[in-house]
């Protein structure tokens, strides 16, 4: 029985995987930035959001507050984030280290309903210390899931392959037999 070729189609599965990652799990930590050190109050504040580009959905928010001349992280802060679309009531929610993969952000997930202009804001306390920035992006109509697409043709793929190994094999008579 060959079993050479086997390696290679492993690698190129193990592959395919890394390539489908889910969006969600990209997110976390990083996505496009829309604030860099911008001045708020007694802090600085980073924003990245999550996908590129916005869409109906999930949009999820990581936030990084900072010394501004060290960039030490702020821990202990209250963070909340105000999604005001153009038309429609404003969404609210506090971003926490709670589910932060890195544990100096504040994250938070925030379920968007409507295309359009969106002005998102971002504001602080931290005892005495307060402030806020903003920014405003464009929500798209959501896109199709093209990872589900592509890990379910992988696997498609994989099971025809695994099919057509277990049918295709022909039995070899034993040595001696004819």
């Amino acid at each position: 029985m060959k079993t050479a070729f086997l390696p290679k189609y492993f690698a190129a599965l193990v592959l395919l995987l890394l390539a489908l990652q889910p969006a969600s799990v990209l997110a976390h930590g990083g996505g496009t930035a829309q604030l860099v050190k911008e001045p708020a109050g007694a802090y600085a504040v980073y924003v990245w959001t999550n996908p590129d580009p916005v869409r109906v959905g999930t949009m999820h928010v990581t936030v990084a507050l900072v010394e501004p001349d060290s960039d030490e992280p702020i821990m202990n802060a209250a963070v909340q984030i105000t999604a005001t679309p153009q038309t429609g009531q404003p969404l609210v929610a506090e971003a926490t280290h709670k589910n932060a993969t890195v544990k100096s952000y504040y994250e938070v997930d925030m379920e968007l309903t409507e295309t359009g202009p969106l002005q998102v804001a971002v504001a602080y306390q931290d005892g005495d210390a307060a402030g806020s920035a903003g920014f405003t992006v464009q929500v798209e109509r959501a896109g199709m899931n093209t990872a589900a697409i592509g890990l379910g043709a992988a696997l498609l793929a994989i099971g025809g392959g695994v099919i057509w190994m277990l049918l295709g094999r022909k039995k070899r008579p034993a040595a001696g037999e004819q």
